[in-house]
């Protein structure tokens, strides 16, 4: 840690410009959780770190509109964007691009002193201020392509990774800046453009994950040396050549790396890539088979939980259409079970009315009244018992009692026969035709022919003939 960020043991120098800094609980930000509290009077200008601490008191060197919170609640991360830009202005052109010392840079010893360490804490805000860092090039990437109309393509890959992961392609990434209006109107470069991040992945992104680990180890650090679990290559969707965009409208895509050598042009040498312990052996054409191989199972198996999940969800339709189908029979059941009953009790009631009114109509018939005209029959039937005309219109059975005289095996026949209806007009028959033109009354009524002996035999038993 600097002597300047660290703990006073002096009384504090006030500290006095044109710009009347304010003091630590002036702000309405809180101070970021650093090693070594913001001392009393902020740090010079001309010594401030690229830290979170440093960017702190840069806010409270040129000020954060105290006079109206708001402001500075809406544009936070703009002004703290803008402060970091103004810590980072001339890095490029500092002539400080190689360390004195073999190993990490000054900058990130400093980062990683002044947070606490990742398990008390100090993960969070360091992430959060290397996640501004990486969006602020972006950001200036993007301005500086719109205010000239150029191409500009950022390849961004991290020395680090999670403990155990192998320092392969297939296992890395790397955050791409590239036009989106490019890609729109060319997609025939975007084979080249991915074949490039790959290639940089190989090389590069490889050789940048092993030297942070050699640096680490010179550091002297743990963590390089602890593994956890069992990492999975990395899963690209077939036929994916361009990733979407890390957010929606944004210009960033996160390119994944791929097995050495998957998208070199057909015919092209393999290109080496680093081993893990730095040296420059390539891949050997069994490893690489192997690789594409471990690649194709496991969009083979991703795929294959994609097809699980369809089939879960076409049997959840499937049992809901079921449930309903089952339910609607039930009710279309029960609706045709009640039309049934009523059409029945309906059949019953109109039966009773047309017997009751026909019986009505003949009673009150006059004696002289002509019988209806049926159409006749070759056929005769005979009863065995036979009387005349005379013997059954006597004066002791007026043709108003034989209309009257019950008929209870007739109307039981006709009702095994459906032909109740047919009950008045044999009534009439009995009154007015003698008992030889019966059976071809009874057909010209309209008894089919297979009943009309059945229902003869009944009507005569009833008539007593």
């Amino acid at each position: 840690m600097s002597t300047a960020e660290g703990d006073e043991k002096a009384p504090p120098v006030p500290f006095v410009h044109h710009w009347n800094a304010p003091g630590v609980r002036d702000l309405p930000i809180p101070p970021p959780s650093c090693n070594g509290f913001p001392r009393v009077n902020p740090i010079p200008l001309h010594a401030l770190r690229f830290t979170p601490l440093g960017i702190y008191d840069l806010h409270r060197h040129l000020g954060v509109f105290a006079h109206s919170p708001s402001i500075w609640n809406t544009y936070h991360y703009r002004f703290t964007k803008g402060r970091i830009a103004w810590l980072a202005s001339g890095a490029s052109n500092d002539n400080q691009h190689h360390p004195s010392d073999p190993g990490f840079f000054p900058e990130l010893k400093a980062l990683r002193e002044s947070l606490p360490a990742a398990d008390d804490g100090g993960y969070a805000p360091r992430v959060e201020f290397v996640n501004l860092v990486r969006e602020l090039m972006f950001d200036v990437a993007t301005m500086l392509d719109r205010i000239i109309d150029s191409t500009t393509l950022i390849i961004h890959s991290e020395g680090t990774t999670r403990p155990g992961t192998p320092v392969r392609p297939e296992y890395l990434s790397s955050t791409v800046y590239v036009p989106p209006t490019f890609l729109a109107g060319n997609p025939s470069a975007h084979m080249d453009i991915a074949r490039i991040v790959q290639q940089y992945i190989e090389t590069v992104g490889v050789a940048t994950v092993t030297a942070w680990a050699t640096n680490a180890k010179c550091a002297k650090w743990s963590i390089c040396n602890s593994a956890s679990g069992t990492r999975t290559p990395n899963y690209i969707r077939p036929g994916l050549v361009i990733p979407d965009a890390k957010k929606p409208g944004s210009s960033v895509y996160v390119f994944r790396g791929r097995p050495a050598g998957s998208l070199d042009p057909p015919g092209a040498a393999p290109v080496p890539a680093p081993s893990r312990d730095g040296s420059e052996e390539p891949y050997s054409q069994d490893a690489l088979t192997l690789m594409d191989e471990i690649e194709h199972n496991h969009a083979l198996m991703a795929e294959i939980d994609d097809l699980r999940g369809h089939i879960t969800v076409l049997e959840d339709v499937l049992q809901r259409a079921q449930s309903a189908m089952a339910s609607r029979e039930a009710v279309h059941e029960a609706a045709a079970a009640t039309a049934e009953r009523t059409i029945s009790s309906l059949e019953r009631q109109l039966q009773r009315v047309q017997v009751s009114g026909s019986s009505a109509a003949i009673s009150g018939a006059p004696a002289n009244a002509r019988p209806p005209s049926y159409a006749s029959s070759s056929q005769f039937f005979t009863p065995t018992k036979t009387r005349s005309t005379t013997q059954l219109f006597d004066s002791r059975r007026s043709p108003r009692m034989i209309s009257e005289t019950p008929l209870p095996l007739t109307i039981a026949c006709l009702e095994d026969c459906s032909a109740l209806s047919l009950l008045p007009g044999i009534r009439l028959m009995i009154r007015c035709a003698p008992s030889t033109r019966w059976y071809e009354e009874l057909a010209g009524l309209g008894c089919e022919a297979k009943d009309v002996p059945r229902l003869l035999e009944a009507l005569t038993a009833d008539m007593g003939l």
